[in-house]
């Protein structure tokens, strides 16, 4: 019997050059493993990049409410020269006062749309400083303008006002139509280019207490509303983004609230009126994407 015997196990030993073939590819490996890891972090940083960019774009100040806080129309007419009556509404295209010729279109516009008379006693509401308001009163046998702003009635009152036909009072619009005791003799009334500056509710209000409280009125002249039909042609002229509906529909910036003209109809008639649309020549410098409403009781 052969005995058994102990083999020891040589250990393998590889060529150099194989040795070399083995480490590159340990290498190769190591290096594969790496990227995916690195492309890894990269997509987990994207994502929450973006997730960090969805919040941010939720939360941020939107560029009306950085227009809204730059604008405070009281310390405004209060920096404009004295005289310089259209910049103090910011009557100002292109940063510079409408001239004279564009003024003349608004009041004519004006006392055609609410059929002006000798007789007539007009009310102007939100009339600012009263250089749109006085032309108008002076066709006829007065009236009464209306505004919230201290320093823009007094101003109208510095300039425009001769008691007892033509008067200025400081007043909120929606305050005063369901108030004053100053109903009957009033037969037409105006609110040019701050209606769309009125909240909703407040918009309504004042065509209804006009509706119900001022029994001789036969036409009302808003004018130079915004028309949201046509929004886009305002913001391709401006050069700018245009705002998303969302902003579009608030009454609290520059603007104010951009309705179309079916909106506008439908608060009329549920106040009790009714409306003809109007716009102004082509040469007006709003007239592209602004018109003007006339109401008579339905």
């Amino acid at each position: 019997m052969t005995p058994f015997r102990l083999r020891r196990r040589i250990p393998l030993i590889r060529p150099p050059f194989l040795q070399r073939v083995f480490a590159r590819q340990k290498t190769e490996e190591l290096r594969t493993r790496g990227a995916e890891h690195d492309a890894l972090i990269s997509r987990k940083r994207t994502q929450v990049a973006e997730r960090e960019s969805g919040i941010e774009s939720e939360t941020q100040v939107s560029p009306v409410e950085t227009l809204k806080s730059e604008i405070d129309y009281e310390t405004h007419a209060r920096a404009c020269d004295p005289k310089d009556f259209q910049s103090q509404v910011l009557r100002t295209p292109n940063g510079k006062p409408v001239g004279q010729d564009q003024v003349d279109w608004i009041i004519d516009a004006i006392a055609k749309g609410i059929a002006i008379a000798p007789d007539d006693v007009v009310l102007d509401l939100c009339c600012g400083n009263g250089a749109i308001t006085d032309p108008i009163l002076a066709r006829c046998r007065g009236g009464v303008g209306v505004d919230r702003s201290p320093y823009l009635i007094s101003v109208a009152n510095a300039n425009f006002e001769r008691p007892p036909d033509r008067l200025y009072r400081l007043s909120d619009a929606l305050e005063y139509v369901q108030t004053t005791a100053d109903t009957d003799r009033i037969t037409k009334v105006m609110c040019y280019g701050a209606f769309q500056c009125l909240p909703e509710e407040t918009a309504a209000g004042v065509l209804l207490a006009l509706r119900r409280r001022f029994p001789r009125v036969q036409r009302v002249f808003i004018g130079n509303l915004p028309d949201l039909s046509r929004a886009g042609i305002f913001w391709r002229e401006l050069g700018s983004e245009p705002w998303s509906l969302h902003d579009l529909k608030r009454h609290d910036t520059h603007f104010g609230t951009w309705r179309t003209e079916d909106e506008v109809t439908k608060i009329a008639t549920a106040s009790g009126w009714c409306t003809e649309i109007s716009r102004m020549p082509a040469a007006y410098f709003a007239a592209a994407y602004r018109f003007d409403a006339i109401l008579t009781p339905l």
